[in-house]
């Protein structure tokens, strides 16, 4: 037998490795491949589907699956609203404390073999009604998470079995965006009768921005409606210069940061206007004694209601917030700003009805316009309080 020299067996050999590569290569491509179709996921990415009858993926349950309550609204059931908002928050700071993982391709490729076990979850499947107010502050939260860590992927489990409207608010409101479900579509979107903005985050004041952003509901605040837009204005000045203020006050992996969104509602005879603005900051009782309006308010409190006030103690919150409602020096020592939350409430004046919440810890005050055109504020405490502040206007129009 005729002997190979040595440079054409050596060339025999890589030849013979490189084709035995290709080959194994073709076939964990088409072993990868029956897997992926195998699994019949939603259609939609980002989603997870937990193991059922259907055939969907196969995935070991392992943490624990929470309900999300019934009805999520700080109007008709504050609560537990705010009590499922709290550890929805504190579950994301455990997440965040945790280590990023960073798997290899090797582990990517195992997990995509074996899907990994299904940790704790909220199943929003639960919920039937929601309101502009919480699902912000869900929105905002998971905002927090992904500008804390970037790398942070969310996931929507069970989106097919969500209530219809109450999938499709949290998708216009920005949630399920943040949760890789759907891909950034248009800034606002309509159904039915109601037009509703994607939440907007700012670190700054912009005014610019804030008119651009109710331009689109074909509002203008700056030659139509002044008022309102000196409000919205004066409660993004409040967040930047009171509510990160004091590092030592704000709440653990902070984002010094407010969220706005508005919905219009038509349809009847008058039009319908919500606007929220919402920070994670330390609230408005525990920032008083940093104001220069706070001698004045505990003088209103004393001599209206006979109370000492503590900021940390959150027993008077909704009464030292009514009364920091009132006309008084600005905080910033600047002449043309002062009427802080005084001209926030002035914003009802413009509106044929409506009211203004503001939550901030456990305190609560809604200013309501009655028929007759006067305005009633009723501070109500409450046992579970908040995490930041929340401004919230419903302007009939």
């Amino acid at each position: 037998m005729k002997l190979l020299k040595p440079w054409v067996r050596a060339h025999h050999i890589r030849k013979t490795i490189q084709a035995t590569r290709r080959a194994a290569a073709a076939n964990q491509r088409r072993i990868l491949l029956s897997i992926s179709e195998g699994m019949k996921k939603d259609p939609q990415h980002g989603t997870v589907e937990t193991l059922g009858p259907e055939g969907f993926a196969t995935r070991r349950q392992v943490g624990r699956i929470s309900q999300v309550p019934s009805v999520l609204s700080f109007r008709s059931n504050y609560e537990v609203t705010a009590k499922f908002v709290n550890e929805l928050a504190n579950g994301i700071n455990r997440s965040l404390d945790r280590p990023a993982p960073n798997p290899n391709r090797h582990q990517r490729r195992a997990q995509l073999r074996n899907p990994s076990p299904m940790g704790s979850y909220w199943d929003f499947s639960t919920v039937n009604e929601i309101s502009i107010l919480p699902a912000l502050m869900i929105a905002a939260q998971y905002d927090r998470a992904r500008i804390l860590r970037p790398t942070w992927r969310p996931k929507a489990i069970n989106v097919h079995r969500w209530e219809p409207q109450v999938r499709r608010f949290l998708e216009e409101v920005g949630f399920l965006e943040l949760c890789g479900v759907r891909d950034k579509t248009e800034e606002m979107l309509h159904y039915s009768d109601v037009s509703l903005l994607r939440f907007r985050r700012g670190e700054t004041v912009d005014g610019q921005a804030v008119g651009e952003y109710f331009a689109q509901l074909g509002i203008d605040l700056g030659t139509e409606n002044p008022m309102l837009y000196d409000a919205i204005t004066e409660a993004i000045t409040n967040v930047i210069n009171h509510a990160y203020g004091k590092e030592e006050l704000n709440p653990a992996q902070t984002v010094k940061a407010w969220w706005l969104c508005a919905m219009l509602k038509t349809g009847q005879a008058h039009k319908e206007l919500s606007i929220v603005v919402y920070d994670q900051g330390a609230s408005i009782p525990r920032t008083l004694p940093y104001s220069t309006k706070y001698e004045s308010i505990k003088k209103s409190l004393l001599d209206l209601f006979g109370i000492d006030f503590d900021s940390d103690d959150p027993t008077n919150d909704a009464k030292a917030i009514s009364c920091a409602m009132r006309p008084g020096a600005s905080a910033t020592g600047e002449s043309h700003r002062g009427r802080g939350l005084a001209q926030i409430v002035e914003v009802l004046d413009l509106s044929l009805g409506g009211h203004l919440s503001i939550y901030s810890r456990q305190g609560s005050v809604e200013a309501t316009k009655s028929p007759g055109g006067s305005v009633e504020i009723s501070p109500v405490n409450r046992a579970m309080a908040i995490i930041g502040t929340a401004i919230v206007w419903h302007l009939v129009l």
